[in-house]
């Protein structure tokens, strides 16, 4: 049996171990035959020897199953059946013959043995899982390897006949996990690609690797035992030795590709539990044995002197006693050892639990650390990009203002120059608001703000923004909205605007002159007062390669600095486009290709609204110009330069200003005036002694009504979604985002005194 289950093990190791070789070239075709025909052969000849050695029991004996009985017990000639039956049959001929016949097989074995294993070595010193030394080649040999295994091999010999079935066990044992070990990872493989023929090999290999297993390790599973006390005894030894050498191993394991798999820790100390355990209960049985077949013989010996024969009925009784006796020990002590090895693996199920949960830890943090490096190496180059992207436009700002304050400067010269000042401030606040919308989309605080939108309108709007520009670089931009049924959507509307800005500013910028735009707006569907939309959005310009195309839409990307290509930008575009669609439920995709243009397709659904009835109101038909030059305001900032240029723009438009540092001050100038003095108040929010927000709450909450309800517009810096909301409730009636934008803030202005 023991020779059976390691016969196909073993002979597709070796045969694996040969293939691996670079001389070797054999077809894989045969391997079936010659394995099946390598265990039937061996098989037969096993039996034959095994037979041959029955027919011929020791003298001592009549019946052939008590000799087997006794052999452990047996020394000399007698102790050796095949040797004793060839003896009996052909006398000192058949012993010469026999060792004769023993010699050619182990010298073959070995031949074989050290061919594949040495091979085996080398290959492993390659991998660097053992020292280079193994694996050193003299003219075509692995000396070293085969040095080393003789030095292993060389003291099996005198440990005596039974070292060679110790050897097979464990052999058969380690080819049955290593069998099992590959026909699982073949089964993973085959799962995760989908190739069912593989799958169900490995899972039959599993399956075969489990029996022998089971039947090796497990004592009298089959009715007799498979593996020698001395065997489990070994297996522990190498089991230790294995993690002597794996912990050598990990100092050299610089790719980390070694410890990862808390399976192979819990078969080997499975294995070395197991193993013990089945040692002491296997060497106890073996005492228990002894000690019983003595006192048997001891009994027999002292009825032999007393004149007391035992009839053969009577010693055949004794002799199923004893066996059913010897069982129940045996019984017994497997039972006790299940349990201790119930115990034992429990214990080590919530070790390698705790394990497990301290691996993942220790991953995730690695996975965190990755990330964090990879994401600040893109942040380093993003802040590269910028500080060019920034410089371009100040050293615009710097230069035409030091051009402006030169002697001489005509007047048409000075408009010229402020006029490219106005254009690269523009820049660099599109610049300063990119960031700042990133920020906020990693922060998660970007929010929609729906609204009843007119999709049409807001992308023909969209459209006549670029119409010059695309006039100036002779572009043929055409723009269809034809195919749109259902026209008004509840969306974000600024939103969407962002969206198609970012969109057609990068059509614009990467298509050369005499190129073309299509820009088309489709309705694919209608449900549930629902419309679904495609935007799509062609140029025919540079393109894009595949490979940065999976990347356009992550932050702080750009295919190629603007050093180099010329186009400014801070690649940030995309990503907050992505962002925008991801919070509107849609999708986006590129389909490009360098030379040959870039097409953005964006699908998104909104809920649709009714058509607004247009209704004439007396705000609609009554002049809203109003006279500033009777309006007095309190401007209310803590930057003197901001004061300056502020009181300019507003006293340019007739307006009466007064001014205050800070909120405390504005406080103090509102409580002390009269109802009338001033009109409103522009209030920034960032400042010392009191804010913006707590200046607004403390003036409207003045006892005197008429000045506690004076309208307070906030002024700053602060331009976000929340921070609108946040004057509100601060009391605020409006807003203006600084810088300042001339025109909006008088819109503003407007809208509030009126």
């Amino acid at each position: 049996m023991s020779i059976l289950t390691l016969a196909p093990f073993a002979f597709v190791g070796f045969e694996a171990i040969s293939n691996s070789a670079q001389e070797f070239n054999f077809s894989t075709k045969k391997t079936f035959i010659l394995m099946a025909s390598a265990i039937f052969s061996g098989l037969i000849f096993y039996i034959v020897l095994n037979e041959l050695a029955v027919t011929a029991a020791a003298d001592d004996y009549y019946n052939w199953r008590f000799y087997i009985a006794d052999l452990p017990y047996l020394q000399g000639l007698s102790s050796l059946p095949t040797a004793s039956a060839a003896f009996k049959a052909l006398g000192l001929s058949g012993l010469y013959l026999l060792s004769a016949a023993i010699l050619c097989t182990l010298t073959t074995s070995l031949i074989g043995f050290f061919t594949a294993a040495s091979r085996l070595i080398c290959s492993m010193s390659e991998d660097r899982i053992l020292p280079q030394w193994f694996g050193r080649i003299n003219n075509g040999t692995p000396r070293n390897a085969i040095i080393a295994l003789a030095a292993i091999s060389i003291f099996v010999p005198f440990l005596g006949r039974t070292a060679i079935g110790w050897c097979v066990d464990i052999t058969s044992l380690g080819a049955a996990i290593a069998y099992g070990y590959t026909s699982a990872a073949a089964y993973k493989l085959a799962k995760s690609e989908g190739i069912t023929k593989i799958k169900i090999t490995g899972l039959v290999g599993i399956v075969i690797s489990f029996i022998f297993g089971s039947f090796l390790l497990v004592p009298n599973l089959l009715t007799f035992s498979s593996m020698a006390a001395e065997s489990y005894f070994i297996m522990v030894v190498w089991s230790i030795l294995g993690f002597i050498f794996f912990r050598r191993l990990l100092n050299f394991d610089d790719e980390k590709r070694f410890g990862k798999s808390v399976v192979v820790w819990i078969v080997m100390l499975f294995l070395i539990f197991f193993g013990s355990v089945m040692w002491m209960r296997q060497s106890n049985n073996q005492s228990m044995e002894a000690i019983v077949h003595n006192v048997s013989t001891f009994y027999s010996d002292e009825l032999a002197e007393q004149g007391i024969a035992k009839s053969k009925y009577r010693q055949e009784r004794e002799g199923r006693y004893l066996k059913g006796q010897l069982k129940d020990i045996r019984t017994s002590l497997l039972n006790h050892s299940i349990i201790q090895m119930i115990l034992i693996m429990l214990s080590l199920s919530i070790i390698f639990n705790i394990y497990s949960i301290l691996r993942r830890r220790e991953e995730q943090a690695e996975y965190d650390k990755i990330h964090a490096e990879e994401s600040s190496k893109a942040k380093t180059l993003f802040l590269s990009n910028m500080s060019h992207d920034i410089r371009t436009p100040m050293n615009a700002i710097i230069g035409y203002v030091h051009l402006a304050q030169r002697e001489g400067v005509s007047a048409s010269e000075a408009q010229d120059f402020l006029k490219k000042i106005e254009t690269s401030s523009q820049h660099l606040l599109n610049l300063i608001n990119d960031v700042l919308e990133m920020s906020r989309i990693e922060s998660g605080k970007m929010e929609l703000e729906p609204v009843d939108t007119d999709l049409v309108k807001t992308v023909e709007e969209v459209g006549d923004m670029f119409s010059t520009q695309m006039q100036s670089k002779n572009i043929d931009f055409n723009l269809d909205t034809s195919n749109v049924k259902n026209k008004f959507v509840l969306c974000d509307k600024n939103r969407l605007n962002r969206v198609l800005l970012n969109l057609l500013s990068n059509a614009y910028k990467f298509t050369p002159e005499g190129g073309k735009i299509d820009v088309i707006l489709l309705q694919l569907d209608k449900s549930d007062n629902h419309g679904t939309y495609e935007l799509r959005v062609k140029d025919n310009g540079i393109g894009m390669s595949a490979e940065f195309a999976d990347t356009i839409f992550e932050a702080f990307t750009r295919e190629k600095t603007s050093t180099v290509s010329g186009i400014q930008g801070t690649g940030l575009g995309m990503s907050i486009t992505k962002s925008i669609v991801d919070l509107m439920s849609g999708d986006i995709k590129v389909i490009t290709a360098p030379n040959e243009g870039t097409e953005f397709v964006i699908n998104v659904t909104f809920e649709l609204q009714p058509e607004p009835v247009e209704v004439e109101t007396a705000e609609s038909t009554t002049d809203d110009n109003i006279d500033f030059t009777k309006k007095k305001l309190l401007l209310v900032d803590d930057i003197e330069v901001n004061r300056e240029i502020a009181v300019m723009i507003l006293m340019q438009a007739g307006f009466t200003v007064d001014t205050a540092a800070n909120g405390q001050e504005a406080l103090e100038k509102v409580a002390a005036s009269k109802p009338g003095d001033y009109d409103a108040i522009l209030m920034d929010i960032q400042m010392p002694v009191m804010n913006g927000y707590e200046s607004a709450q403390a003036i409207r909450n003045l006892s005197n009504p008429k000045l506690a309800n004076i309208p307070i517009i906030a002024m700053t810096a602060n331009a976000f979604s929340e921070d609108i909301q946040a004057a509100k409730d601060a009391g605020m009636n409006d807003h203006i985002s600084k810088p300042i934008d001339v025109s909006k803030m008088m819109e503003t202005l407007k809208k509030v005194l009126s």
